[in-house]
């Protein structure tokens, strides 16, 4: 009788359980699988912030955020669809829907703003140089050779009494840029957060190059698989809806923000504690894409001009 008992407690202790066990399982196959690429910067910071806080998994997605070291091996991949959403400037992504390879743009990341530029041309403290016409012949470094970086740069140089073609460019990583200026082996950067920061014991501003595109633009942007984004329009807009999250709450909480910030990249506290922090674009505003898209058409990554509305996803209504 002793044992009947037991087992009928044990039975009930097993149904009783039942439910919560069954709840994991049934919890975890509604997450969704979303791979983004990103480089490991403050520009890329929505997914940090996002994934820290919750809130992929709250609107039901398991993303898996993948690091690579530069735009072009992101655009590669998403392309390719080993990733179905990237990080990436204008440029490429343009270019991607010049040749038919079906990328769109679903969201800004990282703002470039006037008012408080992350992305600056430097010269080391005791150079001459000191106006756009002084580069004529010079030496530029850049971190990639036909990025948006170098054709803002160019594009300020020609509209302020220089000449780019007449410049020299060199590429370059851009933790080695304030040593090659220091050194005097090239005569300008440009340099992005967090390094324009570090760089000040050698360095010294001498432009805010992107200024020259315009006053307000997207340094980068989110970009997907166009095939992914016909096929899981849902899913997309999931996506969407939590970068934007992300893209109000880091501009509201740059401290908290900060802290994810460096437990998710290599910026170290007292580099973030000075640096110009980045402000995230929360819609996307097709003038300041078209702005983009006609600089690299004059300057070279674009082969032909193609309109804004042609590379911007618009996610499904209802």
């Amino acid at each position: 009788m002793q044992q009947r008992h037991l087992d009928r407690r044990a039975a009930l202790g097993l149904l009783a359980a039942a439910p919560a066990a069954l709840a994991l399982p049934a919890r975890a196959a509604t997450l969704t699988t979303v791979r983004i690429g990103v480089q490991p910067v403050e520009s890329a910071g929505q997914t940090f912030y996002a994934k820290d806080l919750g809130w992929f998994a709250e609107a039901g997605l398991d993303v898996q955020i993948t690091p690579l070291s530069n735009g072009g091996a992101l655009v590669a991949a998403v392309i390719g669809g080993s990733l179905e959403v990237g990080l990436s400037a204008v440029g490429p992504v343009a270019q991607g829907a010049v040749k038919g390879l079906g990328v769109k743009i679903i969201a800004p990341a990282g703002m470039s703003l006037s008012t408080a530029p992350t992305d600056v041309t430097m010269v080391a403290l005791d150079s001459t140089i000191k106006t756009a016409a002084d580069l004529n012949g010079k030496t530029v470094g850049v971190n990639g050779l036909g990025n948006v970086l170098m054709y803002a740069t160019q594009a300020w140089i020609d509209k302020n009494g220089g000449n780019s073609k007449s410049v020299k460019w060199t590429e370059l990583p851009f933790p080695s840029m304030a040593p090659a200026l220091a050194a005097h082996r090239i005569d300008a950067a440009t340099l992005a957060e967090p390094y324009v920061s570090d760089a000040k014991s050698v360095a010294r501003a001498l432009a805010n190059p992107m200024d020259a595109i315009a006053p307000t633009i997207p340094a980068t942007t989110w970009f997907a698989n166009g095939t992914w984004l016909q096929q899981q329009p849902a899913i997309a807009a999931k996506v969407v809806a939590v970068l934007k999250r992300a893209a109000i709450w880091a501009n509201g909480h740059p401290k908290e923000a900060g802290d994810i910030l460096i437990r998710y990249t290599s910026i170290k506290p007292e580099t973030l504690a000075v640096m110009t922090r980045s402000t995230f674009g929360v819609d996307i505003v097709p003038s300041q894409i078209q702005a983009l898209i006609d600089t690299g058409v004059t300057y070279g990554d674009v082969d032909h001009a193609v309109k804004a509305s042609e590379i911007i996803w618009k996610a499904p209504r209802g």
